[in-house]
Parts: structure tokens; sequence; C-alpha cells
């Protein structure tokens, strides 16, 4: 499998990468359509049990259009008792990191909270884990909206998501209750600052300006490899915002991040300027994880590579697993990537003891093998790659290593 590095590489790919890679440009175009379906779909019928989770006192539900989507809960003489929102179809839409959220609150026509469930999110498993165990739920239950909303703290390492369903609860429940029940809410819905005004918006945008001129110089290796380390303490052990499959399969479904989450953003429109005129310049450059391979690298005194077979089969299994992934996230609801890419909890250095093992055995391996995630598995550096060979086909740079 492995062979002594020979500086030789093998550029044909052959029946199987074609394959593979008209694999991946079905199910992107499969997520572009979902995309599309999605902006219009009604929201989702809650089952009968989510609906009494939400309103456990209640005898009866019955769903009504006007003048929102929403469930009315009624008592066992018929009479309204208050009402169940779906906060995400009703205006504003708020999203968090990674895309809208969306819960089911319960509301009594006295204007008091009675439940909150996430019921519709694109965030992190994990950081949504986070979230529903740190007590922040049962915290906005019980609320009295025609008192000021209280300051509830967000859960520290879901910053943004945490922020998001406050906000989305704030806002909904006080707009359900004015347009259903008549009730006065006498806080202000809404409370906003510039997220573009701080230390780590100017943090990133300084970083990416450095990453810009270095995709220009490559004889310069030393600074190249000082905007590398830059890189990795600051995008990820400080800002901790590496670019994810997460990230970019929600853009390929339309799911685009909120202004507030402006890190995200500041990559997303790098990686947009950068592919047409540098490549994957992010993966060589920007990318912690691939840096930190790159430097465990240079502890061995010799390195392997793959053998000829191999680098023949390995572009083909990238499309297949990137393919792959994207189908379970889209169609059948999947959103495990935490599992699957090593480095986007590293930098947060709050691991599972399985996660931590998975990073480990990766970088134990790159120490001997050469980006060893980056060129043998890593889905989204081959989405990159895919986007890159489309914006500049046959272009200087475009090739599946880094």
């Amino acid at each position: 499998m492995f062979i002594i590095r020979s500086g030789k590489k093998n550029g044909s790919s052959g029946a199987w990468t074609t394959l593979t890679r008209t694999f991946v440009l079905m199910i992107a175009g499969g997520c572009l359509v979902t995309g599309f379906i999605g902006l219009t779909a009604e929201p989702e019928l809650l089952s009968e049990n989510a609906l009494l989770d939400v309103f456990p006192d209640a005898a009866g539900i019955e769903i009504s259009r006007e003048p929102f989507f929403h469930y009315r809960a009624l008592d066992s003489s018929g009479s309204l008792m208050g009402a169940i929102i779906i906060t995400d179809s009703i205006a504003p839409t708020v999203k968090g990191y990674l895309g809208e959220v969306g819960s089911a609150v319960g509301v009594t026509t006295e204007g008091r909270i009675t439940f909150v469930v996430p019921v519709r999110h694109r965030e992190t498993p994990y950081y949504m884990d986070m979230i529903v165990v740190s007590g922040l739920l049962e915290e906005m239950t019980g609320l009295d909206l025609t008192k000021p909303f209280p300051d509830i703290d967000t859960v520290s390492g879901a910053t943004l998501s945490s922020q998001a369903i406050i906000r989305d609860v704030r806002e909904a429940s006080s707009r359900a209750s004015g347009s259903l029940f008549g009730i006065t809410v006498p806080s202000p819905l809404t409370s906003w600052t510039n997220p573009w005004i701080g230390w780590k918006t100017l943090m990133l945008a300084g970083l990416i300006v450095l990453t810009m001129v270095a995709g220009f110089t490559r004889e310069r290796k030393r600074f190249r490899e000082a905007v590398m380390i830059l890189n990795l303490a600051g995008i990820g052990f400080t800002l901790n915002t590496p670019i994810t499959l997460s990230a970019l399969s929600r853009t390929l479904t339309l799911n685009l991040p909120g202004p507030e989450n402006t890190l995200l953003i500041i990559i997303m429109l790098y990686i947009l300027i950068s592919i047409p005129v540098q490549g994957r310049a992010y993966c060589r450059l920007a990318c912690p994880f691939g840096t930190l391979q790159e430097f465990l690298a240079r502890l061995s005194p010799w390195q392997l590579t793959f053998s000829p077979g191999v680098l023949t089969f390995l572009p083909g299994l990238r499309h297949l697993v990137l393919g792959l992934l994207l189908f379970l996230a889209v169609w059948i609801g999947w959103e495990g990537f935490t599992e699957v890419e090593p480095f986007s909890g590293l930098f947060s250095l709050k691991l599972s003891t399985l996660y931590w093992v998975l990073v480990l055995f990766v970088l134990g391996i790159s120490v001997f093998v050469r980006r060893f995630w980056c060129n043998s598995i890593c889905p989204t550096g081959t989405l990159l790659y895919m986007l890159s060979r489309f914006a500049r086909p046959g272009g200087p740079g475009v090739d599946e290593t880094v």
C-alpha cells in the first residue's frame, strides 16, 4: 500500500474516478433542487406525541394557518388554552451558526411559555446537545411574556447557536402572543449589535488578507509557512472556525449563514474569491488541520507515499465518501459530520473519547504520510477540489493533492 516517496505522481484516475465524480455531481444537483423546494415548502406537521410534549395539558389539537401556521391547543370543553407555534414560520427568520433554527413553543392565552422543543435546525448535533443539556430550554419554560424578557446566558462553546435559539423563541412567542391573544409585550422584540465590529472579525479578516497574498507568492516559502502557522493559531485554536462539510452542504441546499455569523461569511467569501484565481489555496494555506499535518510530517526523517495503484484508486474513494455524506445529510437527515471530519471538534478541545481516538490516529499517520487526511479522505477538500476544476478547468495548480 505504501512505498518510499519517489516524487512520481500518477495522474490517471480512470473510469472509477469519472463514475464517482458523476455520482457527486448528481448528489450536489439534488441538493440544489432540495434547497429550492425547501424555500417554498410548508412547515412539516408535528407528531401527536411531539405536540403533547409542548402542551401536555391539552385535550385536543387542531391546525390553523391564520395569521400564520400554528396549532391551537384546546381543553376538554373545546375552549382555547393556548397555541403551539413553530418559530421559523413566523418572521423574522433567525439563523444560527449553520442555518435557520426552529422550535416548537407552547404559549398560553395568558402569555406564558409552557415548553420549548427544538424541531428543525441545521446546527452541528454536538453543539445542539450542549444546548439541550445546559438547561437553557428549561430556563425559558415558564416565562411570562407580559413582563420584560430576561437576559439569558448563551452556552459557552455554542454561542451563536444558543443565541439564535433564545432570540428565535423570544421574538416568535412575543409576536404570536400579540397576534393570537392580543397580549402587549413590554420589551422590544429586537436587540441587535453590529457583528462586523469586533476583534474576532478583524483578526480573521487580517488572516484572510495575508493568506490571499501568500497564495500569489509561491517562491516565498518562509512567508507562506508563517501565514500557515498564524492560521493554525488563529482560524484553528483561537477562533475555531475552519470550513467544514457541514457549512458547505448547507450552502448547496441554499441555507446561507445569517448576518450574525461573520466569521463563516468571511471564510466563505474567501473561498469564493480564491478558488478561481488560486485553486485550493484554502487547503494549502488556511486550513488549520492541513497545516497541523504538514508540520507533523516534518518530525519524521523519512516519508511514505501511496503506491501507484492506491493513488489511482484514492480520487474515486474521496468522491464516493463525499457523495455518500451529502446523500445522508440531505435525504436521510443524518448530520453526523462531526464524527467524520476530525478537525470539526479538535480546535475547541471538546471531544469525546472516540473522537480523540480518531484525531490521534489521523495525526499519527500524518507523521509518516504527508497530509494523510487531506490526500486520502477529506470530503471538504474534495468538494473544494471539484469547485476548483469547474472554476479554472485545466488551470495551473488544479490537482488532486495539496
